[in-house]
């Protein structure tokens, strides 16, 4: 019978070196972040905006719905990254 208990030789691994991105692959990378924030925010106010029963007894297409929960996102989003902070 076997030992279970005995040692196993160690796992050999690479090391990859990251090459340095070039500035398409930073505008992409960039760019797929933003959306991928911009959708996060969206998903989070639709979702809270939906579970409001008064919102519910207006007068609103699926569509405007959408439509006002991206708008709160974007907004959002260019107070948190676009807006340049006061100096005090």
């Amino acid at each position: 019978m076997g030992n279970s208990r005995k040692p196993s030789a160690p796992i050999k691994g690479q090391v990859r070196e990251m090459k340095p991105l070039t500035a398409e692959e930073r505008e992409q990378q960039a760019a797929r972040m933003y959306l991928q924030k911009r959708e996060s925010i969206t998903t989070g106010v639709l979702f809270n905006l939906l579970h409001n029963p008064e919102i519910l007894k207006a007068e609103m297409t699926p569509e405007d719905f959408a439509d006002f929960a991206v708008e709160i996102a974007d907004k959002v989003i260019e107070k948190l990254y676009f807006t340049p902070k006061e100096e005090e």
